[in-house]
């Protein structure tokens, strides 16, 4: 039987069928009406909270887009917070380690010395500095909720909305991810020539499996019944949207894949989820359901696999510039077999993501030639047609009569 994407009747007439102006992927009035009123303005996933486990655990974030680079840290209370990295002094970055564990933030231009509540504590030589008021000129907090393991920032000092209420359905369905302990993890990351939309857009469809990835995962992600890699099911929740990815039970595992999906599985091996909170459609039950990815608005990818989580940031420097990380989590390896198996599923990863690099300068480079005004999605696309509708209403405001995106 040949897999048919399930996708409501009611979703395609919202999303049109149109061609997509290409302009929304290079025009820098674009780039910057995005900056303005989307990243400045909404949630943004970051990490998750067994990264900052303990207190006195700390981790930055640079949101490349906003110029922006934030402290997030545990207090001696265990509470979380995150606050910009700029010191109240001359302004420089408090915080030049990307993690670590502190008892105390220290500007190394002067020495301002803040706690882990943000608070200034010492200031060298403080006599001679004019009704300097230490207790005004604290570290600048940022807004930050958690969903489950999941933490997020807003970089709106007053946000208009809170974190349960921007992710709608989705937060239940975030909170009951069974990965609580799952602490180990690797990163990997990097700067593509390419528009951040375009890169998130090649990690939310699968239509390009069966060329691009030839030489990794082109035999498990697509199939005799699934020829050209279409999706399980597409769901759209306001400005997120879920795949449900097919796998094919038919591959046929090279031996260290074999050895590697024995102890634990690996990167594309088919299993159906269990202990989320989910619907119960044809698609959630279907044998071949092999991950589930959760684009969340506006530039992060979850994939939850039985064997691994990833989490994706596609992070906007320039109009034509992404810097995008993978982190990968993993449950605690038991024995040295699931170790492998870890290990494997992280480096048939990076081959997959090396492959997808080596296509994104060429996108970029054609898209602003001239030659096109358009681009046109297939139906298995739909959620890159989904965020280009999304980013639009958003940004309306700003860019109301440049181009209309989507019918």
């Amino acid at each position: 039987m040949t897999v048919v994407t399930e996708i409501s009747a009611a979703d395609v007439e919202k999303l049109g069928t149109g061609p997509i102006p290409n302009k929304i992927y290079w025009d820098p009035n674009w780039f910057s009406a995005e900056r303005d009123r989307v990243f400045r303005r909404v949630w943004l996933c970051v990490a998750r909270t067994v990264d900052v486990a303990s207190p006195g655990n700390y981790i930055v974030k640079d949101i490349g887009t906003c110029r922006a680079s934030v402290i997030i840290a545990r207090g001696r209370d265990g509470q979380l917070r995150a606050f910009h990295n700029v010191c109240s002094h001359r302004n420089m970055r408090v915080c030049l380690d990307k993690k670590g564990s502190t008892a105390r933030f220290t500007c190394r231009y002067h020495g301002f010395s803040y706690d882990l509540d943000g608070q200034l504590r010492s200031v060298p030589d403080e006599e001679y500095f004019f009704g300097l008021d230490k207790g005004a000129n604290g570290l600048t907090p940022v807004a930050l909720e958690t969903c489950g393991t999941f933490i997020f920032i807003n970089l709106d000092p007053k946000p208009k909305q809170q974190l349960k209420e921007f992710l709608g359905e989705l937060y239940d369905r975030l909170e009951s991810f069974p990965i609580g302990d799952w602490a180990s993890s690797f990163s990997f990351g990097g700067e593509a020539p390419l528009n951040w939309k375009c890169v998130m857009d090649n990690f939310q469809e699968s239509y390009h499996f069966a060329f691009t990835h030839a030489r990794t995962v082109v035999d498990r992600a697509t199939g005799s019944a699934n020829v050209f890699g279409h999706s399980l099911s597409f769901e759209f929740f306001g400005p997120h949207r879920v795949l449900t990815n097919w796998g094919n039970l038919d591959h046929k595992c090279a031996p260290v894949e074999q050895l590697a999906a024995e102890y634990g599985g690996g990167f594309g091996q088919s299993a159906i989820l269990v202990g989320l909170k989910d619907s119960d459609s044809a698609a959630k039950r279907s044998p071949n359901l092999s991950s589930y990815a959760y684009s969340l608005f506006p530039n992060v990818q979850i994939v939850v696999a039985p064997s691994y989580m990833h989490l994706i940031q596609f992070i906007p420097l320039d109009a034509e510039t992404t810097h995008w990380v993978v982190t990968m989590y993993f449950p605690k390896a038991k024995s040295a077999g699931e170790r492998l198996s870890q290990e494997y599923t992280m480096a048939i990863a990076k081959d997959v993501i090396t492959e997808d690099m080596s296509v994104f300068p060429h996108i970029q480079d054609g898209m602003m030639c001239g030659a096109k005004e358009f681009v046109n999605f297939h139906r298995n696309e739909s959620l890159c047609r989904h965020l280009a509708m999304m980013i639009q209403a958003y940004t309306e405001e700003t860019t109301r009569g440049q181009t209309e995106v989507g019918r």
